[in-house]
């Protein structure tokens, strides 16, 4: 179930950041994972210019998992990861904790 007040909480916090944001949650395997990200990098063709099948896929994820932030993670583009390999998806409903400009939030789990 999507805990709708952690979910605007979380994107809120991502929204007003101005500089990388990272974020950690409990993966579904039990083991926290933290990612690192910049809101503004999309590595990809996105929006009206993305093909139609992946505008649909996008419209679905939302509507099916409201809870899950897709997001580019700028540590395996770091480390050399191919760029189809860095996305990843923040699962809100088990975020413990944000850190957008040097400001950390905590979160129950």
């Amino acid at each position: 179930m999507c805990d709708q007040k952690k979910l605007a909480r979380v994107k809120q916090l991502i929204g007003d950041s101005t500089q990388f944001v990272s974020v950690t949650f409990i993966k579904a395997n039990g083991q926290p994972r933290t990612v690192t990200f910049n809101k503004k990098v999309t590595a990809g063709i996105v929006g009206e210019a993305a093909a139609e099948q992946y505008q649909k896929a996008v419209q679905t994820r939302k509507e099916k998992h409201p809870n899950l932030i897709p997001v580019f993670d700028s540590q395996l583009a770091a480390q050399g990861t191919p760029t189809k390999d860095c996305w990843r998806s923040i699962n809100t409903d088990t975020t413990i904790k944000v850190v957008a400009d040097g400001v950390e939030s905590k979160f129950k789990r």
